[in-house]
């Protein structure tokens, strides 16, 4: 089968989970470069169908899709009530049936390709739901906002126009790291060292979107080097100076 989509390897992408199986998941949801698309399976290579001749070296080959933020969020949702589903023995006991739900409406065009030789015969297989405390990372999604705009938010926290409630007291609890709410909606968590301020952990957008350390490291590197000055690390967010 020959395609002009661009061919992925099994270093770039992850499957989360499936929707479709046979002899290996045939659709469902996967994590490539830093967002979650949808992989649908549309042939077989290594196999002669009119001759019925299968090599001993067959697989699957599966397209891969771009899906709106609705479509994300009607699949994660599902994803998660499969799981809650299957968990749950009331809902068998009671003949509660899960949700039917036909996976989403693709887009007319793929955006890559890949195989099962890349990524799926090595037990890459993902798994059949999601669980409850699934939250998408920087890492999985796109994420619809700048690094300056990140800036502008710690440079909010500084000249107080937006203010911080920790969820733990950074001078009592000096070996975790501590999360805060901020009053424009968004939460951040810091790394504590011994009460003193060791850099950003994570940022939690209203939308829920994640911008974990790794994406800061890979994507907004000055976010990820942000230390502020003294008085604003007591005066906001209650922890000192991390002395090197």
């Amino acid at each position: 089968m020959a395609s002009k989509l661009p061919q992925i390897d099994a270093s770039e992408f992850s499957i989360l989970c499936w929707f479709d199986w046979y002899d290996g998941p045939l659709s469902g949801l996967m994590s490539w470069h830093y967002k979650v698309y949808w992989f649908a399976y549309v042939d077989r290579w290594g196999v002669d169908d009119e001759k019925d001749i299968w090599k001993e070296d067959w697989g699957y080959i599966y397209e891969v899709y771009e899906l709106t933020d609705k479509q994300l969020g009607e699949a994660v949702d599902w994803f998660k009530e499969k799981g809650d589903w299957f968990d749950n023995q009331r809902f068998k006991k009671e003949g509660i049936e899960l949700r039917d739900w036909d996976g989403p409406k693709l887009p007319e065009t793929a955006v890559a390709i890949f195989t099962d030789k890349a990524g799926l015969a090595g037990g890459d297989h993902g798994d059949f739901a999601l669980p409850q405390d699934f939250k998408f990372s920087g890492r999985d999604k796109q994420v619809h906002i700048s690094e300056q705009d990140v800036l502008t938010f710690l440079a909010q926290i500084e000249t107080g126009d937006v203010t911080l409630i920790p969820q733990l007291d950074p001078q009592v609890h000096i070996k975790s790291d501590i999360p805060y709410k901020a009053s424009n909606g968004w939460s951040v968590e810091i790394s504590n060292w011994s009460g003193q301020f060791s850099g950003i952990v994570e940022i939690i957008l209203p939308s829920g979107e994640v911008l974990d350390v790794d994406f800061l490291d890979t994507h907004m590197q000055n976010v990820c080097l942000y230390f502020p000055d003294p008085e604003v690390e007591w005066r906001a967010y209650r922890m000192k100076k991390a002395i090197a």
